[in-house]
């Protein structure tokens, strides 16, 4: 019987130390070599940075970044990654790369399609939200295939040290778990996980580009609140309460769906969701609490000129498919944040895979409280900071950077919240939309 993917990647992992070895030191010296050109170039050259426009209400095309956003245009940090589908010489899945930062950074481009990791978003969950060590090497070897990326990530890293971030703008529906891409860098510098080392966002194609907001603009989300909170989880309502001055509740899913398409003078900050959820990738089985994915299609009271983040705090939230037996069109793809953001709303921040109920509402609490203290800072920073900080605290090595460390006693489950739950939170958007948070009432 033909190998899976997985049991090539997992059979490199235990079958070749000597091949792993080699592997490691050629791209350590790549990357010695791409540092060292990026230093010269940045001694010989200086750009001016540009700050994110705010939201004037234009319309752009946004089919191709490199004309929805040229280089000249992009905030200062700000790099583009596309993820776009191709099959492999071998006719598996595949993606080619194309990114976009500055002029010294450079561009990237791959010609030679790479396989996408394989793993479902199922294999990612263990007992206790836990990645397990044989996982973590999957997507560790599966990342360090792409010394082009590599380089080129860690290129603009040191271009913009202190402000350096990512949309990633995947296509293929591969359900891709970006966050979990392992950086690795020279022996002298700690590798990690790109969800805890930068600021990380998602982006989607729309189909219709009237009502979508840009992924390179900033935002401020200011105003009242709607929720849908399902029965037996109303802790997340009065921590809303607790932080916000004004918090209507819907008693369903489909009624705060027909709430939010009733345009409204006075615009929502915020739409907080805590329920159930369903995905797959034909879209019929997805779905929100009593709402199928298939009438999440109008919410008009999003629409410009309001500035509203969705907090979609449930299950496969954030997954987003193609339907490749049902509706045959590769360039189509589906889910409740896609849903969203083809509605108006400035980012949607919602969960790619399982997370236990009872942790949905402790890391909604820790992420808005976070925001309250730090006030003015973008939703997407807040959560990879507190990525970084879960990553530090439960890792024993940096090659099992998730994994409880036994040498120190670490049971899982021993540092509260699984640090693997904060990298299924995914965010969609622009990297510099705000949460404004009052202090309720």
């Amino acid at each position: 019987m033909e190998s899976s993917g997985y049991d090539r990647v997992v059979g490199i992992t235990s079958g070749a130390p000597r091949r792993r070895r080699d592997a490691d030191r050629e791209l350590s010296e790549e990357l010695k070599r791409a540092h060292e050109a990026t230093d010269a170039r940045l001694a010989a050259e200086k750009t001016d940075e540009l700050a994110p426009p705010a939201d004037d209400g234009s319309v752009r095309s946004r089919g191709e970044f490199a004309d929805s956003a040229p280089e000249d245009e992009l905030p200062g940090g700000m790099a583009v990654l596309m993820v776009n589908e191709r099959p492999t010489f071998d006719n598996e899945p595949g993606f080619v790369l194309k990114g976009q930062c500055c002029a010294l950074c450079g561009p990237l481009e791959t010609a030679e399609p790479y396989e996408g990791p394989p793993l479902e978003l199922g294999d990612l969950m263990t007992e206790n939200g836990q990645l397990s060590a044989e996982i973590q090497e999957v997507m560790q070897y599966w990342s360090e295939s792409m010394a082009e990326l590599i380089i080129w990530l860690y290129r603009c890293k040191g271009r913009h040290p202190s402000n350096f971030r990512l949309v990633i703008w995947d296509n293929t529906g591969y359900h891709i778990p970006w966050e979990l891409f392992w950086l690795k860098d020279p022996p002298e510098q700690d590798p990690g996980w790109l969800g805890a080392l930068l600021t990380v966002t998602r982006w989607l194609t729309p189909r219709d580009e009237r009502q979508g907001r840009d992924y390179w603009r900033a935002y401020r989300c200011e105003g009242p609140v709607a929720a849908y909170v399902d029965e037996g989880m109303d802790a997340h309502l009065d921590l809303l309460a607790a932080l916000f001055d004004r918090v209507r509740r819907s008693p369903s899913m489909t009624q705060l769906a027909d709430y939010l398409d009733v345009p409204q003078p006075d615009p929502l900050s915020l739409v907080y969701v805590a329920c159930e959820g369903r995905f797959d990738d034909e879209a019929v089985g997805s779905g929100l609490g009593d709402l199928p994915l298939a009438s999440a299609s109008r919410f008009r009271r999003l629409r410009k000129p309001a500035q509203t983040l969705i907090f979609l705090n449930a299950a496969y939230s954030g997954a987003v498919g193609i339907s490749r037996r049902r509706f045959r069109h590769p360039a189509v793809q589906r889910g409740f944040a896609h849903a969203f953001l083809q509605n108006g709303a400035v980012g949607v921040l919602a969960i790619s895979a399982r997370v236990e109920p009872g942790d949905t509402y402790r890391l909604a609490d820790d992420l808005l409280a976070y925001l309250k203290k730090h006030r003015d800072k973008p939703v997407a920073d807040a959560l990879r900071e507190l990525r970084y900080e879960a990553w530090r605290a439960s890792r024993c090595e940096p090659e099992h950077a998730l994994v409880p460390s036994e040498a120190a006693g670490q049971q899982p489950g021993d540092q509260g919240i699984p640090a693997l739950y904060r990298f299924m939170y995914v965010y969609y958007g622009s990297p510099f939309t705000v949460l404004a948070i009052p202090g309720g009432s």
